[in-house]
């Protein structure tokens, strides 16, 4: 055996779940980024959210061309649309590795390290999960890309430093955490995986649940993810189709997550949660379009904290 038939032998099975919905376009962008890693022990799981365009065509034959790229691979399609926490929920079902991390099929890993990148750092610092970086970058269509700003910015990584009961007052009013990670499968599982309940908003309500029970979060200095930013994904269409459920999910979120644990709070964490909270209202109210998010912002300024940073930063 060589000695890389020997490390593969020992490296452990790491599961990358790629979730879609109505992502022709970009679908196989996404496939080629996984398949092109240099970790050997990869299961690969596309979970298709009931598109209506041909995304599992694409996918299905994608997957049968490149099957002896993986250790396994699978393709499920849901019978109805789950949104986007049955669909990680869906992928989790099914994940036999070690690890898993997920991935939207509009995004891509940043290169072919990636994968090796989020493994050796989760077990040298010895830890179950944890967030992990990524670059956004604007899809400018005819295949040319502006790269963006590196998620969650330098001034922001101190935060992960902080206590669990630090980061959960942090994550009060904005999740300023990528909803991209690297965890031990059995730990997700164990904590109850995605909250179906909300069909957005999940990495903020997993990132708050994760703090509030006692765990820190931690992130791998290194990116790992290409987030791609255009005009067809969830939040750009939600607002210019004036949608109510993205907003509707956050204030649910707060109702959740955060307003049954009051006592954990300072009394301007409590005036911030409050403002941000009637912020969110009162888009509903005007009708979630753009001029509503506009014509709510005014709120923001009662709040003493985002005004603080406002004036200093």
């Amino acid at each position: 055996m060589t000695r890389e038939e020997l490390l593969s032998a020992t490296e452990p099975l790491y599961t990358v779940v790629v979730t879609c919905y109505n992502q022709e376009e970009f679908i196989v962008e996404c496939l080629e980024s996984v398949k092109d890693q240099d970790y050997a022990q990869v299961e690969l799981i596309v979970c298709d959210d009931k598109s209506s365009d041909n995304t599992v065509i694409i996918a299905k034959r994608w997957l049968n061309d490149n099957k002896d790229s993986f250790v396994r691979s699978e393709l499920l399609v849901n019978a109805e649309n789950l949104g986007i926490s049955g669909n990680h929920n869906a992928g989790l079902s099914k994940a036999t590795g070690k690890y898993i991390s997920f991935i939207h099929g509009d995004d891509k890993l940043y290169n072919h390290t990636s994968l090796t990148d989020a493994i050796d750092f989760i077990q040298a610092e010895n830890l179950t999960f944890t967030s992990l970086r990524i670059r956004a970058f604007l899809d400018c269509g005819n295949g040319k890309y502006e790269l963006q700003e590196l998620l969650p910015a330098e001034k922001a990584l101190p935060l992960f430093k902080q206590g669990p009961l630090k980061q959960f007052r942090s994550l009060l009013t904005s999740c300023w955490i990528p909803g991209v990670l690297v965890t031990e499968t059995d730990f997700l599982r164990e904590i109850g995986g995605f909250d179906e309940e909300f069909r957005s908003a999940e990495d903020w309500c997993l990132w708050l649940k994760l703090s509030r029970t006692g765990y820190r979060i931690g992130i791998n200095d290194k990116p790992f993810l290409f987030y791609r930013r255009h005009p067809k994904s969830i939040t750009v269409t939600s607002i210019a189709e004036g949608k109510s459920d993205f907003v509707l999910n956050k204030l649910k979120a707060i109702e959740k997550y955060i307003f049954p644990f009051k006592s954990l709070l300072r009394p301007y964490d409590r005036w911030s949660v409050y403002i941000y909270y009637r912020y969110l209202n009162a888009i509903v109210k005007f009708g979630c379009s753009k001029q509503a998010y506009r014509k709510a912002r005014w709120i923001k300024l009662f709040d003493p904290i985002k005004l603080f940073k406002s004036l200093f930063f």
